[in-house]
């Protein structure tokens, strides 16, 4: 009969590189004036059983990030970045800064995001001051009020003043219209 040998083959067992690519739920976002905004990063894992830590750098002046969790394990998704602006922030639009994800046996994997900083929107609203609380005024008499009309905000609407709950027999006029 005929020899059979056997022949063997010897895999070495390849170590897949470990990688991970990160991607944001917002990528510009935008934050007031002393407030918050949350930004998060996905990171998905590619042979990757890793530890990562994840950093913020780049940010603008006044703008503050705090990072949860710091370590992000293989059990968890990603992590949420909390941007903070101070009071006293200046307003930027579109600030490029950077969130990297590192670990090891992985390469540093970065992504880049554009915050804007806005000054608060201030309520719409309006003021009328009059000159005088009370004023005694005789019979047949007249009696001038002046009243200071003051804008807030952004309020740019027409204002439409009345007199209401006048005694009996007492009128009020606006000698320039009631329209302001």
């Amino acid at each position: 009969g005929g020899a059979m040998s056997r022949v063997h083959i010897l895999r070495q067992r390849q170590k897949l590189p470990q990688t991970i690519a990160l991607s944001l739920d917002d990528a510009t976002p935008s934050v007031e004036q002393a407030d918050s905004a949350a930004v998060f990063v996905l990171i998905d894992r590619r042979n990757c059983v890793a530890d990562l830590t994840v950093s913020v750098s780049g940010l603008p002046t006044g703008v503050t990030a705090v990072i949860t969790p710091v370590i992000v394990t293989p059990r968890d998704t990603g992590a949420t970045v909390v941007l903070t602006a101070a009071s006293d922030a200046p307003t930027v639009s579109a600030d490029a800064f950077t969130i990297t994800a590192t670990g090891t046996g992985v390469s540093p994997t970065s992504i880049t995001a554009a915050v804007t900083v806005t000054a608060p929107t201030l309520p719409q609203s309006i003021l009328i001051t009059p000159d005088v609380q009370s004023a005694p005024v005789e019979q047949g008499a007249t009696f001038d009020i002046t009243e200071t009309l003051t804008r807030a905000g952004s309020y740019t609407g027409t204002v439409t003043l009345a007199v209401t709950n006048l005694p009996t027999g007492v009128t009020a006029s606006y000698p320039s219209g009631q329209t302001f």
